[in-house]
């Protein structure tokens, strides 16, 4: 899948999570900065196996 694809779609589905009224904006905020956290020590580990 296209990298810029797959982005939209993550910040429209937490869009929707927040015009629904499911979550507040600071939640959906929050779980973003929590992936892109995890994605960055994630990748940090895997390459240093690879090395």
């Amino acid at each position: 899948m296209n990298l810029c694809f797959v982005s939209i779609l993550i910040l429209c589905i937490g869009f929707t999570r927040v015009y629904l009224g499911v979550h507040y904006s600071t939640d959906v905020f929050a779980g973003f900065l929590a992936g892109i956290a995890y994605l960055l020590v994630y990748t940090k580990i895997v390459k240093k196996r690879i090395e």
